[in-house]
């Protein structure tokens, strides 16, 4: 199937050029999932819920999300340790990483982490799920995503789209957060994580509000369905010309 294809669809360059070496004929077409805006009902009523569930939250002047599978892929030891190195800095500050879970041997390996470090300032939960989860969003000053490696990554877009400043691995593959002001891209290693907590912790209200914004003009200029709807009745009207006068 894949060696008559006309065209193959890849969520972002970096994915394509992974796949490069497997020598697929079909013609390279990059397009990136549309993003749904997020609709939570009564976000009042929400945020009380997840306070009175994790107190913790509410003693913290910035909150750090970890919103993914809990799953070595996407990184939550290396984020714990670096978190563990800056906290000392940032004694106001806090981690909370809702995680699907997915792998017991990982989770238990992270939560041996939490505990070595005492626990403090870090909450792990498993028991959100479902479109409820997505409140975690509003409780949350900075959203992190250490990655090892993603195709395209609907939680960083749904992130961007509620306006979150974003702290994300290269291995993401979405350098236009740094490079539109959204926040920042950092190697997947505890040294570039821990650097950039650093950098975005030490931000203040305003230069946050800024990241803000533009995280949400990431989304608005590259994201909606209709920029990829456009997209993408443009890459198969092309296919089917080239097929026409093939």
């Amino acid at each position: 199937m894949l060696g008559r294809t006309d065209a193959i669809l890849y969520g972002t360059q970096d994915e394509a050029n992974e796949a490069a070496h497997l020598g697929l004929p079909g013609k390279v077409v990059i397009m990136p999932n549309g993003f749904s805006p997020l609709h939570i009902p009564d976000p009042q009523s929400a945020q009380a819920k997840l306070l009175r569930q994790y107190p913790e939250l509410g003693d913290w002047d910035r909150t750090v999300l970890f919103f993914s599978r809990l799953h070595p892929k996407k990184g939550l030891d290396l984020l714990i340790d670096a978190f563990g190195r800056v906290r000392h800095e940032f004694p106001k500050a806090g981690l909370f990483a809702a995680a699907i879970a997915q792998d017991r041997e990982y989770e238990a390996k992270v939560r041996s982490q939490i505990a070595q470090l005492g626990g403090a300032n870090i909450a792990l939960t498993t028991e959100l799920s479902g479109p409820e989860a997505k409140s975690v969003f509003i409780v949350s000053d900075i959203f992190a995503l250490p990655s090892h490696q993603e195709g395209f990554s609907i939680a960083i877009v749904e992130a961007a789209g509620a306006g979150i400043p974003l702290l994300i691995t290269n291995t993401c593959h979405m350098q236009e957060v740094e490079d539109d002001g959204a926040g920042y891209v950092v190697p997947a290693t505890v040294d570039g994580l821990a650097n950039g907590l650093r950098q975005i912790l030490s931000a203040d209200d305003a230069a946050l509000e800024q990241m803000s914004g533009c995280a949400k003009n990431v989304v608005a200029a590259r994201y909606t369905w209709d920029r990829v709807a456009v997209r993408l009745i443009d890459a198969y009207e092309s296919i089917l010309s080239q097929r026409r006068h093939g």
